[in-house]
C-alpha cells in the first residue's frame, strides 16, 4: 500500500482507522474523542502523533453560522491533504 510506504505501517493503520471513523460518523462532531482543530473553513484531524488529515466541507453551499462553517450541520467532507506535524 502507498500509505505504508510513505508513512510506515503504524501511521497507515492509524489513517485507515480514522477514515473508518469519519465514514461511520454522520457529522464530524460525532467523533469528539478524536483530537482535531476546527477552523472557519477546514478541520485538521490528528490520526497519528506525526500526521494530520485536513478536510473541508464538500457541499455547494456549506451551512454557516455567520462567516464560519457550522460543522455540526456539514454532512459531506472532502479530504484535502495529509501533513506531518
Amino acid at each position: 500500500m502507498k500509505a505504508q510506504k510513505q508513512m510506515g505501517e503504524e501511521a497507515a493503520a492509524a489513517l485507515h482507522a480514522r477514515l473508518a471513523d469519519l465514514e461511520a460518523a454522520d457529522i464530524i462532531t460525532d467523533i469528539s474523542w478524536v483530537p482535531m482543530e476546527i477552523g472557519a473553513t477546514s478541520v485538521a484531524i490528528q490520526f497519528h502523533p506525526r500526521y494530520r488529515l485536513f478536510v473541508e466541507a464538500n457541499e455547494a453551499k456549506p451551512p454557516k453560522r455567520g462567516d464560519v462553517i457550522d460543522w455540526n450541520r456539514v454532512e459531506r467532507l472532502l479530504i484535502k491533504r495529509l501533513d506531518r506535524t
